[in-house]
């Protein structure tokens, strides 16, 4: 079972559905650890590039065909493509279960509350004409933060994974995750490349409004698929705000209807 998709970037290519052999990736923790799994599931999955989109700097195989390096590709394109794997072969509704992110709520439910939505519903942000030119060249895209020039990149997915190993350091330190979530995207601020522990001490000294709409800007502009999801507590009732989940379940054929 196979199929041509087209990335948010542009790119295109046929994948097919899991075999025994990437299933068993799915549960290497090893590979968890590194980041590595989304992939290497995908050098298996992906059958050919129909066409590069900005990737034109990748190597021709021997059949002539580009050979996807995917820790170059960018994050959205990975996300989508991983996606729709998932979707080929079990369809688009998707179970799955969360933990409320209120203490005083898990410290009275250790229980979980289960949710199921249906994954064509997520939309894509398509990359820009314009993104698309500068990722091509410098991956340096200009932004005025509040009164000061910046430049931030596109993440790859080797980018990705060099900023999350450095990010760990902050996981229950949401405050300061924020910053340095941010941090990592900052390339140039006011012409001069700086380290990131530096950009981390700028951010902290603007106002908080430029760095609000910095946010939002990044939320606009970066493509591939929306994966911020709201659900429910069923204990609290609270509404929550969670990056959509790739649990034990994500190979699996959902089991209820999605959550209304």
């Amino acid at each position: 079972m196979s199929k041509v998709i087209t990335c948010p970037s542009g790119l295109e290519g046929e994948i097919r559905t899991l075999t025994g052999a990437e299933l068993k990736l799915f549960g290497n923790r090893k590979l968890a650890k590194a980041g590595r799994t989304m992939g290497d599931i995908l050098k298996g999955c992906w059958l050919r590039t129909v066409a590069p989109g900005p990737y034109l700097r990748m190597k021709s195989g021997a059949d002539g065909g580009l050979v996807m390096d995917w820790d170059q590709v960018l994050t959205g394109d990975l996300m989508h493509a991983f996606i729709e794997i998932r979707r080929l072969g079990w369809g688009d509704a998707y179970d799955f279960t969360f933990q409320c992110t209120d203490r005083e709520c898990r410290k009275d439910h250790a229980d979980t509350t289960g949710w199921s939505l249906s994954l064509a519903d997520l939309k894509t942000r398509l990359l820009t004409a314009e993104a698309r030119d500068v990722f091509i060249g410098s991956n340096r895209l200009p932004y005025r933060f509040g009164e000061v020039p910046v430049t931030y990149r596109l993440m790859t997915w080797a980018d990705e994974r060099e900023a999350s190993a450095r990010l760990t350091k902050y996981k229950d330190d949401d405050e300061n995750l924020m910053l340095a979530g941010m941090a990592e995207r900052l390339v140039e601020i006011d012409g001069q490349e700086v380290a990131v522990l530096e950009r981390i001490a700028w951010l902290n000294e603007q106002p908080a409004p430029a760095i609000t709409d910095f946010q939002e800007h990044l939320l606009a502009t970066d493509p591939g698929p929306v994966t911020g999801i709201e659900v429910q507590c069923r204990f609290c009732q609270s509404i929550l705000r969670i990056d959509l989940p790739f649990g034990e379940t994500w190979f699996r054929r959902a089991k209820v209807k999605p959550t209304e």
